[in-house]
Formats: structure tokens, C-alpha cells, sequence
């Protein structure tokens, strides 16, 4: 019983913390994207305002994610090659936006999909203040 006590109160104090780490990533956008694309844009709103980092998490059916490009609103654009299977319900890892906060135009992805499963992946762009 102690044993039990013990691990509910560690589960509870975790609780806070998750949710503070969860709430710093902002939704930008989202795509649904076909199994015959290979490509694809995520147009991000400046009213979103700036941001240092972004990750895509991926929901449905895995993809395989090559690039990103990703666009600012100053006119530059980064690279970004992430060469990696990405299962449904994974995500990228934390890409880190060169230079200061920045304005994010839009993210385009190169993607492959595996097979011809029926229905669609959805991308999700998530990005960090």
C-alpha cells in the first residue's frame, strides 16, 4: 500500500510539469497529405507571431519525412533534412530556427509514404515562442 501511495503522489507532482512543457508548443497548422504527393505546404499566419523551434508530429499512418524548408517573413528560407520514417503518432525531433525569434511564412515537406494503406496521414506544425 505504501509502495502505492508512494508512486501516485510521483504521477500527481509529474503532472504540472507535462502540462507546462506541452502548453510552450503553439499549433501553426496542418495537412493532410496524399498517398500519390511527395510534397506538401504548410502556410503559417503572421498573427501567429515568432518563434525559435518547431516539430512535426505525424497522425493516422506513418511517412517517410526527407526535407523541410521552412520560410520567414523576412524572405529567408532554411533547410532542414530530417531523412527519417516517422510512425502515426510520432514527431520529428526539435528543429531550432536559425537567427532570433522569427515569423514563420510557411513549411514545405518532402515526404514518401509507405505502401497504399487506406486514408490519409495528417501533419501537424508545432512551434515554440
Amino acid at each position: 500500500m505504501r509502495l502505492f501511495t508512494s508512486l501516485m503522489l510521483l504521477i500527481v507532482c509529474s503532472l504540472p510539469a507535462v502540462s507546462a512543457q506541452a502548453a510552450d508548443w503553439e499549433l501553426l497548422g496542418q495537412r493532410k497529405v496524399n498517398v500519390r504527393t511527395d510534397h506538401d505546404v504548410i502556410r503559417v499566419t503572421i498573427a501567429e507571431g515568432t518563434f525559435t523551434k518547431i516539430k512535426l508530429r505525424v497522425l493516422n499512418h506513418g511517412i517517410e519525412l526527407l526535407d523541410l524548408k521552412v520560410y520567414f517573413g523576412n524572405g529567408d528560407a532554411q533547410d532542414v533534412k530530417v531523412r527519417r520514417f516517422i510512425k502515426a503518432g510520432g514527431e520529428t525531433r526539435v528543429i531550432d530556427l536559425k537567427g532570433r525569434h522569427r515569423v514563420i511564412k510557411k513549411v514545405e515537406f518532402v515526404y514518401r509514404t509507405r505502401g497504399r494503406l487506406p486514408g490519409r496521414a495528417t501533419i501537424r506544425l508545432w512551434g515554440r515562442h
